[in-house]
């Protein structure tokens, strides 16, 4: 059994989700090379990338194909990809010396559009996604610290706290959706942002971009908690029954999403507050 829920909890998690419609929407609506020209601009990128202004390292032949240049030849790639790729080639994110491992990016790049086509309006297969990841929610809480560790050396040290709590804010939505106190229309408003975090459709993805990529998966969490649960009606015993981590943590949490706000800079922050607000507006309603 999880050591960080308890088998009452996912068995209330998995009763609120049974009578949770989810609502049906699209998830091919993102523009990804406005995601990248943000990302460029973003300081946080900027100061991992040294991009000013940015190297482009994709490129396009007579025909029409985007190709990337290696020593070991052209990886050719289908131009719904390019911004993505664009991205990751230019942002030093893969080694455009390595064949083997442009064509492993590009394998996650076609699975992750792949994803937003096949979950587009599934509302079982996402339930299930769900489910799977909270019932191993012990093995993703370690995986998401481990993935974090891996990059320690590569940012500076705002981003990679900022990047720590993501484990912690999980954790806290799925307690949060399995208690019987908390008022459905809460719940209602708190699974969008645990939505975001589970599943790999995301404004920045960590499919490619590596552990980076949840980076807006923490802002969703931080502005889900600090917009809407900390001016709700809860107390705040009640808001800090199952925070996991630190007490100082929780309490700082309204000047981590300040700071990270600051760090994706403004054009990044609009994206994923317009992209997930759209999708909260018709992701479930109670049944």
């Amino acid at each position: 059994m999880s050591e960080l829920i308890t088998k009452a909890e996912l068995k209330a998690f998995k009763a609120f989700l049974k009578n949770t419609k989810l609502e049906k929407q699209d998830y091919n609506n993102v523009d990804y090379n406005i995601v990248k020209e943000a990302l460029l601009l973003s300081p946080f990128v900027n100061e991992r990338l040294k991009l000013t202004p940015p190297q482009e390292s994709v490129q396009k032949n007579d025909n029409g194909e985007y190709y990337i240049e290696t020593e070991q030849g052209n990886i050719a790639f289908e131009e719904k990809y390019y911004p993505m790729v664009s991205l990751a080639v230019a942002g030093g994110f893969i080694d455009d010396d390595s064949i083997g491992f442009l064509k492993e990016i590009l394998n996650k790049i076609e699975q992750f559009f792949n994803n937003l086509k096949n979950f587009s309006n599934e509302e079982k297969r996402i339930k299930k996604s769900l489910i799977d990841y909270i019932e191993n929610i012990d093995t993703q809480y370690l995986n998401m610290r481990k993935d974090i560790i891996k990059i320690e050396d590569k940012y500076n040290n705002k981003i990679v706290e900022l990047l720590f709590l993501l484990p912690d804010l999980t954790l806290y939505f799925i307690k949060f959706l399995s208690d019987a106190e908390v008022p459905i229309r809460l719940k209602n408003k708190i699974l969008p942002a645990l939505l975001y975090i589970v599943l790999p459709l995301d404004i920045i993805p960590e499919q490619f971009l590596g552990p980076i990529g949840m980076i807006d998966d923490v802002y969703v969490a931080l502005f889900v908690i600090v917009e809407l649960l900390f001016n709700s009606e809860l107390s705040d015993k009640m808001l800090k029954k199952h925070w996991p981590g630190k007490t100082e943590d929780f309490l700082s949490l309204k000047e981590r999403l300040t700071s990270l706000s600051d760090l994706l800079g403004t054009n990044v922050v609009y994206l994923i507050r317009k992209n997930f607000e759209e999708r909260s507006t018709k992701t479930c309603t109670a049944i």
